[in-house]
């Protein structure tokens, strides 16, 4: 070998222990991260799944509310100055705001009454975690099972978005009437708001698989360069709180 390759046989030796070397430092780093790692139950990890699934439902139709919210309000106006009804300015502004408040305030409780049911499991996304070989086996399959829905959602929320501006082009391009251009806004809004949905709750579940396998933005690299920065961050906060 030494004369195939033109180099001494101690070279040789040399690449080969560093070889061997390297090899036990890596295995001996990666049962370093397995021995830190969080052990999480197949009993956490179902009620974790089915957890965020009904939560993903609940969260996408509050965000899809926000989107709808003023819709009463831009309709109401639409009337009082285009239509023929007895609806002055200022009621429609009453009457569409506080509808747009209510929605509001309805689509902001359903996030925070869900973000609280899912925040015992905030650990998922900042520790290293470990999953029994069956149940990791297990998550896979559903992950690569959803993929398929995942991508389905996302290509017809995009569609939605794009369809639901063509009415109000064409409205203006044929010179409709300031109320019928009103009914094609109104449009536009609830195509967004189904879009919008279908990318929040398939969303939500994605980031679900992905915290429970270590994935995208949960693997342990970005968990553990988070979690320095957070200790970072609080030794600059210390030090200053000492020089104050």
């Amino acid at each position: 070998m030494s004369d195939l390759f033109g180099v001494s046989t101690d070279y040789l030796l040399k690449e080969q222990i560093e070889f061997e070397e390297n090899k036990k430092e890596d295995q001996t780093n990666e049962n370093i991260k397995i021995s830190k790692a969080m052990e999480v139950s197949d009993e956490e990890v179902a009620d974790f799944i089915n957890l965020t699934k009904k939560a993903s439902v609940k969260m996408a139709v509050s965000i899809s509310l926000f989107i709808l919210s003023p819709i009463i309000f831009v309709f109401l106006l639409g009337i009082s100055e285009y239509g023929n009804s007895n609806i002055t300015e200022n009621m429609a502004s009453g009457i569409g705001a506080t509808f747009l408040l209510i929605l509001v305030a309805i689509g902001v409780s359903i996030l925070i009454i869900n973000g609280m049911k899912l925040s015992k499991y905030s650990y998922l996304e900042k520790e290293m975690i470990s999953l029994s070989y069956g149940v990791k086996e297990g998550v896979k399959e559903r992950k690569e099972t959803f993929e398929n829905s995942y991508h389905i959602s996302i290509a017809v929320g995009v569609v939605l978005c794009i369809l639901g501006v063509v009415p109000l082009l064409l409205s203006g391009a044929f010179g409709a009437s300031e109320m019928i251009q009103l009914y094609c806004v109104i449009l536009l809004l609830v195509f967004v708001a189904v879009a919008v949905y279908l990318f929040v709750r398939y969303g939500i579940m994605t980031s679900c698989y992905e915290k429970l396998l270590q994935e995208g933005n949960y693997t342990i690299e970005n968990k553990t360069t988070a979690k320095n920065f957070l200790i970072f961050q609080g030794r600059i906060g210390v030090s200053l709180q000492l020089f104050i």
